[in-house]
């Protein structure tokens, strides 16, 4: 607790797990919130955290905009699982914007949204045309990573071939 009072963001990030689990005291979601808060200096998995925190309101108020605030610094920070997440986000509102943000996740390896380009390629989605290859290699990137439903897909397009 001394060591996180002074600033120090290791103390305060363990801190921060002690509370959210409940090893020392009961839970406190809030205290949590607070110490992960001030430990995230640059700490892209903690950044990370700190987004889905207030995209689920747990030990803060539920606020979206800082949700995708914390989003979009890891994403720009090549954070794959942020990058996926502002896909989803701009689905509805900017086909473009999804697009680019699941090719830049996709490449950086992330398996959701490797399918969901071998999806997009396979129907023709958001813009671009069908193409079997491209379909092809994106279910067989998701698929070596074990995403049963890219397994799946790769076994249906051999069977009609």
């Amino acid at each position: 607790q001394e060591a996180a009072e002074n600033g120090y963001e290791e103390a305060q990030r363990y801190l921060g797990e002690v509370y959210i689990k409940g090893h020392v005291s009961k839970q406190d979601y809030e205290k949590s919130f607070e110490w992960i808060l001030n430990s995230c200096n640059d700490h892209i998995e903690i950044e990370y955290y700190i987004a889905c925190l207030y995209k689920f309101g747990i030990g803060c108020k539920q606020d979206y905009i800082r949700s995708l605030y914390w989003f979009y610094r890891c994403a720009k920070n090549n954070h794959p699982e942020a990058q996926f997440y502002l896909g989803n986000s701009f689905i509805k509102v900017d086909q473009k914007e999804a697009l680019k943000w699941y090719t830049i996740s996709a490449e950086n390896g992330q398996a959701n949204a490797q399918y969901i380009l071998g999806q997009i390629y396979e129907i023709g989605l958001l813009g671009l045309d069908k193409n079997k290859s491209k379909s092809l290699m994106w279910y067989i990137k998701s698929a070596d990573q074990g995403h049963s439903l890219a397994k799946t897909k790769i076994d249906i397009q051999s069977e009609t071939n």
